[in-house]
């Protein structure tokens, strides 16, 4: 008789078993932190709207002759250094306001037709200080009109950027 095998192994002393980990309950199991913007897109479509409402309610751009001014929106600059404001996104939202409003024709920078008027702006930030030491940080939206001949300013205004929560506690889109 043959036998095959393996030398024996040295004798190793018993294995514990080790216990099963107990279940984690649902509560404790740590989210990736993911950061929260302050401000969507709606935000600064309602401040955009809001601005151009008053803008063309103040009579700036109004003509006398009942022709439609020419205007071209050139670029908002965000000063805040925060990068929940899409500047590109926003002059679009301002070109498509002025569009609607239609006393005035939105042209682009590179348009043969000369414009009349030039609207920019500035996205700023301030800190306002509450009482018992608390402080809030507010964000504007600040728009200029300007006329293209003289390059005198007919019309500025700042506008607060507010951000809304949706009924259901989540950022509107």
């Amino acid at each position: 008789m043959i036998l095959f095998g393996c030398a024996s192994a040295p004798s190793n002393p018993p294995v514990e078993a080790t216990p099963e980990p107990a279940p984690v309950a649902a509560s404790a199991v740590v989210q990736p932190v993911v950061p929260k913007k302050d401000f969507t897109s709606a935000d600064m479509r309602r401040t955009v709207n809001t601005a151009v409402y008053n803008m063309l309610k103040s009579g700036t751009l109004d003509n006398a002759d009942g022709d439609k001014y020419v205007v071209v929106v050139g670029r908002i600059v965000n000063t805040t250094g925060k990068d929940d404001f899409d500047t590109e996104q926003t002059v679009q939202y301002l070109k498509n306001a002025l569009a609607s409003g239609r006393k005035v024709r939105v042209v682009s920078a590179k348009s043969k037709t000369a414009p009349q008027f030039f609207i920019a702006g500035k996205i700023t930030h301030r800190t306002a200080y509450l009482a018992g030491k608390k402080k809030r940080q507010e964000y504007y939206l600040h728009l200029f009109v300007t006329e293209a001949t003289t390059g005198s300013r007919l019309w500025d205004a700042p506008f607060p950027i507010v951000h809304r929560e949706t009924a259901k506690g989540k950022s509107s889109k």
